[in-house]
């Protein structure tokens, strides 16, 4: 049933005020809600400061710079499509990951950094337990019971975890989408597709395609599920299936704008090529499933260092608990009401999450061998297998409360659970890493099997031996201390200090940035990628959600390196790394003298100390011009200038301006036909006006040219996708028909019958 005014503010007051107490460690003075103290323990930041989570680096070197760049970027007038801090230049708004367009993420271009980060947290776990709410009342849950799920699942394993990321961006999908769908058919009001469209588009912005993925196979199959309850006729099921059809391409419609532009980045990007050229084996290990009952059985590194595990880190294996108080009504559910049509079926979609996570026999392989499955990191499934858990513990408790279960019953279910714990136990002492002294491991792992012990026995006592005045508040409270409470100190909280500190090279290179546009290489870790973003200089490495196939190629020249992070460690290609612009190299101190004593007279030493030094060297500037006949012989002068900087003579331009936007601007004189080569990555869709005409952009071994003839000429090189434009055009025309059909729905409900 859908709540009335008062109830629904009242469990959103309720939600708030829990996700307050959550949040709360971020409320001293100059605190900002950020793990950006790691900081501490990379390259040139290095001190004796100790970083409260080192797994939320991601944060740090990629949302974070993403929001506040877009924010620049807005404030200057125009929209983020690209970023050119990062590598060769690359797209933001297309990666998707920087999620320009979610509605949460809109607080940073418009409040003050430290709040906004507070306030977008806040909105997503909001609306993850708010619509969870709302679907669980919809089943017929008691409010008291529907308030303790959405607890439940608020503070999941996932939502915490992933809190920071664009992961959870996407989570509200879930609970939301199957409120909708299940109001839509008991209804039969389309007012409820429509706002299944909404709610597609907008976790589309959210930015996590493969959360997303996820998400929408679930809600697929409960389409179908609702089809196959509701049928009655023939044209009853064409009716419904047509106007779920019409709520899907409306949501994708309006999507458009970034469906369209990231599309073609995928298609570019060495992660997709990654991806796609191998089987997917992403898994976790069978024992790791009793994560999802302790999860800090093998540690936990907010509280140690020392993760006890060898194959999987923390945000991974973690993810699925949703506290032993509902993993115990889950296990009562399927034992006592499985004859439910909601048991049954949420029951079958835990079963496949686990198959999937866990690698199940035969199941894995011929799922990961169709679409989205192949490509996805499909341990994220436990995300489904948290929902499934919460909304199995609504539908048994509520039971509980009508139909207690028989004695037998009762024994089955902790019998069942005892016993899966047991064999987890067992099987999971092969995981643990032999880094850690047995001693400190068992009495952890000793510790923490008595607390989810001592856990149980309060649940089983709260569920079915409290008085049932008492049940519900207990109950509520009892949640939120497995979940939100559990979850509390997980994330980080940076003092002012700490966010994002400064650096003497740092501070040079910022300066420096806006006067030659070059860019910077950075030896080992001592400036992890994206870094630049954040600062204002540009970095060669880049650390993004797809990147460039193309790039990587150039970059592989440099020497070999680690992906990710992109640490270059073995003996350096100077010359290409004069061709791709770095004027400036971060080196530790030790490495820059010795190669400044190997290659003499070729560096200049602009600062030193700390145990790091900055180099200067001469490179190929942003723009240039070549002089060759046709694009054939310009492809041979690039690759003679990528093998020596100084093999083809270069005529300057005479001025080059970049802005924060990508678009570049530039003034030359042409002695003869030839190129105007702009050391920025090649994209296709891009557009340039020389002389404010249209001319065609060529690839030139991953970088821009433009054919120009003799004479006295400007270039604008315009970063705006021409598929962009596409879909903009296109999520306009599906918003206009969107308000048509509700306006249409509101005054004339009949009109869909």
């Amino acid at each position: 049933m859908l709540p009335d005014r008062k109830e629904r503010l009242a469990a959103s007051t309720l939600l708030s005020l829990a996700i307050l107490i959550f949040l709360s460690p971020a409320f001293i003075p100059g605190g900002y809600y950020s793990p950006a103290d790691l900081l501490w323990r990379l390259g040139l930041f290095t001190g004796s400061g100790v970083p409260h989570n080192p797994l939320l680096s991601d944060v740090v070197l990629q949302m974070h710079p993403w929001a506040r760049l877009s924010a620049e970027i807005f404030s200057s007038g125009s929209f983020p499509l690209w970023n050119i801090f990062s590598g060769g230049g690359l797209p933001l708004f297309a990666n998707m990951q920087s999620a320009v367009l979610y509605p949460a993420n809109y607080c940073f271009y418009i409040l003050p950094f430290p709040v906004a980060l507070l306030v977008c947290c806040f909105v997503k776990l909001f609306a993850i337990g708010f619509f969870s709410y709302l679907y669980f009342r919809e089943i017929q849950a008691r409010p008291w019971i529907a308030l303790a799920g959405a607890l439940a699942f608020q503070f999941a394993g996932f939502n915490v975890v992933w809190l920071m990321w664009p992961h959870t961006n996407v989570v509200f999908l879930l609970p939301c989408g199957l409120f909708l769908t299940e109001r839509y058919f008991r209804t039969g009001q389309p007012k409820y597709l429509l706002w299944f469209s909404v709610a597609l588009a907008v976790a589309l912005f959210g930015g996590h395609p493969e959360t997303f993925f996820h998400i929408v196979f679930l809600l697929g199959l409960y389409l179908l599920r609702g089809l196959w309850l509701t049928h009655s006729s023939l044209r009853t099921t064409v009716s419904h299936s047509f106007k779920l059809m019409l709520s899907l391409s409306l949501g994708a419609g309006m999507s458009a704008i970034l469906l369209l532009p990231f599309f073609r980045y995928l298609g570019l990007s060495s992660a997709w090529a990654s991806r796609s050229a191998h089987p997917n084996e992403a898994h976790l290990s069978v024992w790791l499933f009793l994560l999802n009952f302790i999860p800090d059985y093998f540690g936990n590194q907010v509280w140690t260092e020392k993760f006890f595990l060898t194959t999987a880190n923390y945000n991974e294996s973690a993810s699925g608990f949703v506290g032993i108080t509902f993993l115990l009504l889950a296990f009562c559910a399927s034992a006592g009401y499985y004859r439910d049509g909601l048991v049954r079926w949420f029951g079958i979609v835990a079963l496949f999450s686990i198959a999937m996570v866990y690698k199940a026999p035969f199941l894995f392989d011929l799922i990961t061998r169709m679409p989205g499955f192949d490509v996805s990191l499909n341990q994220r499934m436990l995300l489904l297998f948290g929902f499934s858990a919460v909304a199995l513990g609504v539908i048994g408790l509520e039971k509980l409360q009508s139909e207690p279960l028989s004695r037998r019953k009762t024994v089955l279910s902790l019998s069942l659970l005892a016993g899966v714990l047991v064999i987890l136990l067992l099987g999971s002492r092969t995981l643990t890493s032999t880094l850690v002294p047995a001693s400190e491991r068992e009495k952890w792992q000793i510790g923490f099997t008595g607390i989810f012990v001592l856990n149980l026995c309060i649940s089983c006592f709260l569920i079915f031996r409290l008085p049932e005045k008492l049940r519900p508040t207990f109950l509520v409270l009892l949640v939120f201390f497995e979940t939100g409470l559990h979850g509390l100190f997980y994330n980080s909280v940076t003092s002012e200090d700490n966010f994002y500190p400064s650096h003497e090279i740092v501070s040079y290179l910022t300066e420096r940035f806006p006067e030659d546009y070059l860019r910077t290489f950075s030896y080992a870790n001592m400036l992890p990628p994206n870094l630049g973003t954040w600062y204002g200089f540009n970095l060669i490495s880049e650390y993004d959600a797809m990147g460039l196939e193309s790039y990587q190629k150039l970059k592989k020249r440099i020497g070999p390196f680690s992906t990710g992070w992109e640490i270059f460690r073995e003996q350096l290609n100077l010359n290409t790394l004069s061709f791709l612009g770095a004027k400036y190299l971060v080196l530790p101190e030790e490495s820059g003298i010795h190669l400044i004593q190997k290659v003499p007279g070729k560096f200049k030493v602009r600062v030193r100390g700390k145990g790091a030094i900055l180099l200067e060297q001469e490179a190929l500037p942003r723009a240039y011009l070549l002089e060759a006949p046709d694009a054939i012989q310009l492809q041979e002068a690039l690759a003679r200038l990528m093998n020596d900087p100084k093999a083809v003579e270069l005529a300057p331009v005479t001025s080059y301006r970049q802005e924060i936007d990508g678009r570049e601007n530039v003034d030359f004189t042409a002695s003869a036909p030839g190129f105007l080569v702009l050391n920025e990555n090649y994209y296709p869709g891009m557009q340039a006006l020389l002389d404010g005409r249209p001319v065609d952009v060529l690839d030139a071994h991953g970088l821009r040219a433009l054919p120009v003839p003799a004479g006295i000429h400007r270039v604008v090189m315009l970063p705006e996708d021409s598929r962009f434009f596409l879909g903009k055009t296109i999520s306009l025309a599906a918003l206009l028909i969107w308000l048509l059909l509700f306006a249409v729905s509101w005054k004339k409900p009949q009109f869909w019958h």
